[in-house]
């Protein structure tokens, strides 16, 4: 998984980056950016804010995809643009519910990248104030159409993923913890997940909270908690909602599941967490 604000890097220059993510975190209300255990590069370097670099590069390639895709009217509803500036909603607030802008100015030396990433700004911050007066300041990214894609349905039957696509698939089974992949043969695997989706499609029934939104590969899924017998939620399984049914699709790791999830709003529950 990628932490290192690939798109935004290709879109503009930023100067003290590092800097300025401790500025955004200490700007925005109080958030765990963060997972329990180090996030480490290719390199073995420990990432910072791992959580909110991957927020950010996300969220500026849902922004900036909209304004390519829209039409002259309505490019600026999400990615401002202008001959001198640009600015995006990053969607977080600060503890009094500003909300708060990434601000770019046009580059003077423009030789790869035309923009220059200047900071982030609050909506009251005098030195955005300019841009506030001259125009309409864009909207957060949208991930959804319709309220109810959030929410899961309780009167449908959850079917578990294939067999094949969970043992055969090296993505997938490389995310089932080693210590289980290690001591339990393929099909005693298999059905641990099976039950486990039981289990939880009864929870459900209760609680449809349990079930957490993510935004994927341009569209919404569902998530729930899979315990493989180990008596805690070791994975998040995605779901895909058909008109009689929810199709188990890809296994996560709880750290992706949460990267995918916090992209539409900060998870409240008691499974996944930072």
């Amino acid at each position: 998984m990628a932490y290192q604000i690939q798109l935004l890097k290709n879109f503009a220059v930023l100067p003290n980056w590092e800097d300025k993510l401790g500025e955004l975190i200490t700007l925005a209300n109080t958030e765990d950016w963060t997972f329990k255990k180090p996030v480490l590069s290719k390199k073995g370097n420990e990432i910072t804010y791992p959580i909110l670099r991957n927020y950010l590069d996300h969220t500026f390639n849902k922004v900036k995809n909209d304004y390519d895709q829209a039409s002259d009217m309505n490019k600026n509803k999400y990615f401002l643009i202008s001959e001198d500036i640009a600015c995006f909603d990053t969607g977080l607030f600060t503890k009094y519910y500003e909300r708060i802008f990434a601000f770019f100015e046009k580059n003077r030396n423009p030789l790869k990248y035309q923009w220059v990433f200047i900071g982030f700004k609050k909506e009251s911050d005098h030195n955005f104030q300019n841009v506030t007066r001259l125009y309409k300041l864009p909207e957060r990214a949208n991930y959804f159409s319709n309220v109810s894609e959030l929410i899961y349905d309780y009167r449908l039957p959850i079917q578990p993923p294939s067999a094949e696509h969970v043992l055969e698939d090296i993505d997938n089974f490389e995310r089932i913890p080693i210590e289980i992949r290690n001591n339990r043969r393929k099909n005693d695997i298999y059905q641990s997940l099976v039950g486990a989706v039981k289990n939880v499609e009864k929870r459900l029934a209760g609680n449809y909270k349990i079930a957490i939104p993510q935004y994927f590969q341009n569209k919404i899924q569902l998530l729930i908690p899979i315990d493989l017998g180990a008596e805690k939620v070791n994975l998040a399984l995605a779901l895909n909602k058909y008109e009689n049914y929810y199709s188990g699709r890809t296994l996560l790791t709880l750290e992706m599941a949460y990267n995918n999830a916090r992209l539409i709003v900060k998870p409240e529950s008691d499974w996944l967490l930072p």
